[in-house]
């Protein structure tokens, strides 16, 4: 999954924007299409969704009342929506402002004055809260609004542009939403979350633009292995992190670097549930079977098992074995936690990473030259550039 185009993140992967992972394939329906809304209906229309609650009787019954954004707030524009999400002070709630401008939808892109409600699945203009959330994640509860209005005071639809609405008279109903049809359900005996009058305001950033912020690197990279490494971003000597392969080995990772012999390391990291990496695995395989490829260490890291839980050592072992993948070559790493914490992976938007991840690093000094993140917004496209890099330091297989 992307950056979701309708549903919010802390419903479809229990994680509000940050961490998100995504696996990319064509049998992707986590997002939903903006072109296919064409019984889109008008956002003003609240009597259009028949399961929405009353709001004269939801406003006397209010069971969470008033909202405080924080001044940490993040606002996201493409071709096809704008976004504004504000957490509270301790990140114990947050609020989500989507407006969807493509298609039939026709939200809202200046200033003005803009009546709430409708269904979740055909709002232009849309307004949650996720509750009960940990740092801003893993929200427990999430309410829509039916009622109220919205006021864009000031909007800029460009990078570094600013947006600053303000919410008055809201009244919000506790729901759950459909993860496919994007239906938004009344919880029975749910609560209600009422909103006189908040403000809220962020800056537009790119939302498929890398996080550069651990990406630290020299400006020339060393022409040899440097122990302590000296940085983990794109040119920089990687560090000599220890990860343990399917046999139960801790192999350092210069060790397996750091010779004339290796032309390339080439990380993948990967997980069980995702369709796409078991195909990238194949893809692996057919290159090492390549006698001239010889110089290429592959270094396939599973970081999640079929359940979206942590990799074990019995993980490794059966993905490789789904592949013929020698054990060596194939590591378990919970989480991806080492790899990660030694090698920026550059997260996009806010945070989400796309999987399978692909890192190439140079032999003989582990300069770290490639993150299939870094060009993002061409993602899945990007991630399959690395081949040309590969063949660029090790040969074209088969040549």
């Amino acid at each position: 999954m992307t950056i979701s185009q309708r549903l919010p993140i802390w419903l479809l992967a229990g994680l509000l924007a940050i961490g998100t992972v995504a696996c990319s394939g064509a049998d992707e329906t986590d997002s939903k299409d903006l072109t296919d809304a064409t019984d889109a209906t008008d956002a003003a229309d609240a009597s259009d969704a028949a399961d929405a609650s009353d709001p004269s009787t939801a406003s006397s019954n209010c069971t969470e009342s008033g909202f405080t954004a924080s001044t940490q707030t993040a606002a996201a524009s493409t071709d096809n929506y704008w976004s504004l999400v504000a957490p509270n002070a301790d990140g114990t709630s947050i609020i989500r402002v989507e407006s969807y401008i493509s298609g039939n939808y026709n939200g809202p892109t200046g200033a003005g004055s803009y009546p709430l409600g409708g269904n979740y699945s055909s709002c232009s203009l849309c307004v949650l809260i996720g509750s009960g959330c940990q740092g801003g994640a893993n929200c427990t509860k999430t309410f829509y609004a039916d009622s109220g209005t919205l006021d864009i005071t000031a909007i800029t639809l460009s990078e570094n542009g600013t947006v600053a609405v303000e919410l008055k008279d809201v009244v919000l109903t506790e729901v759950t939403i459909a993860e496919n049809t994007f239906e938004s359900t009344p919880v029975p005996n749910g609560a209600t979350w009422c909103i006189d009058s908040t403000t809220a305001s962020g800056t537009f950033t790119d939302p498929d633009a890398p996080n550069t912020t651990g990406a630290t690197a020299p400006d020339v990279a060393e022409l040899t292995c440097v122990a302590a490494g000296n940085g983990q971003g794109l040119g920089a000597n990687l560090t000599d992190f220890t990860m343990t392969n399917c046999n139960g080995e801790e192999v350092n990772m210069h060790s397996l670097a750091c010779s004339e012999n290796v032309d390339a390391v080439w990380f993948v990291a990967s997980a069980d549930w995702c369709g796409p990496c078991h195909a990238y695995a194949d893809t692996a395989k057919a290159r090492l079977d390549n006698a001239n490829q010889a110089g290429v260490a592959l270094v396939e890291v599973i970081g999640q098992d079929l359940n979206y839980g942590p990799a074990t050592i019995d993980t490794c072992k059966s993905y490789a074995d789904q592949h013929n993948l020698d054990y060596s070559h194939v590591f378990f790493d919970p989480e991806w936690e080492t790899l990660f914490g030694n090698v920026w992976a550059y997260p996009i938007g806010q945070g989400t990473m796309y999987f399978p991840w692909i890192g190439i690093a140079k032999g003989s000094n582990l300069e770290y030259v490639y993150s299939s993140q870094f060009n993002a917004a061409d993602y899945p496209g990007d991630t399959y550039n690395g081949e040309t890099l590969l063949n660029e330091l090790a040969g074209v297989p088969g040549e």
